[in-house]
């Protein structure tokens, strides 16, 4: 897939396939120099195949608002390459598979691990959701507002925190406290009486808070009492 003269593009819950080349990129962002490339932004992708994931071509090609969180680089060689990317770009809680990426761009939120099969149910054949304690699951950045839902359709998170990769990890049994109430992307949910499964109770986007609501502003609990 190629990108050129774009700009503020979302790409996210992506599987980018390059096949496995020997001298190729799964993902080229490239701009000419006077119609420079901006606002990349690369969420819960997974880049397979290639010696690279992503490929900066030009100094011009991630231009400013370049950011990669919560994805994937199964590749060959390096996840992200070419050119470095430009002052100002967010490059948080990624993994790289190969060991030859020798740059993190946030070593305390991103990893380098080699073992596939610690991370996929069978990525041998296709199958890249997360297995039971894939490294990806619960170690993502949130992204509420802008990505809340996975390749399938589920929402996240589904444990602590956003999962990294497309899919989000789901043990199909979701424990709590009945009547236990949280707050997931503005919406206010509330524990079923089996503790099974979180009901919404309130869509908080659209919510005119009354005296002694409860409600919720992002991940947080107000209660009104004007």
């Amino acid at each position: 897939s190629t990108t050129s003269e774009s700009k503020f593009i979302i790409y996210k819950n992506n599987i980018f396939d390059g096949g496995n080349g020997i001298d190729g990129r799964t993902f080229a962002i490239w701009a000419d120099p006077d119609y420079p490339t901006e606002g990349i932004e690369l969420y819960n992708n997974i880049f397979i195949g290639n010696p690279t994931g992503v490929s900066i071509t030009s100094v011009q090609s991630a231009g400013p608002g370049f950011i990669a969180k919560n994805n994937i680089f199964q590749t060959l060689d390096r996840g992200i390459a070419g050119q470095a990317p430009p002052l100002g770009s967010i490059i948080t809680h990624n993994i790289y598979t190969d060991s030859r990426q020798v740059e993190l761009y946030d070593p305390a939120s991103e990893k380098i691990i080699t073992d596939l099969n610690s991370i996929f149910v069978d990525s041998a054949n296709g199958d890249y959701r997360l297995k039971q304690g894939s490294p990806a699951i619960d170690n993502g950045t949130a992204l509420y507002g802008i990505n809340e839902k996975d390749i399938l359709g589920t929402t996240r998170p589904q444990g602590s925190a956003w999962d990294i990769g497309a899919y989000e990890y789901s043990s199909g049994v979701i424990s709590c406290t009945p009547s236990q109430l949280r707050c997931s992307g503005n919406l206010l949910q509330q524990c079923s009486s089996t503790g099974d499964a979180w009901n919404t109770i309130q869509d908080c986007y659209s919510l005119t808070p009354v005296s002694n609501t409860t409600y919720c502003s992002g991940t947080n609990f107000i209660t009104n009492t004007t």
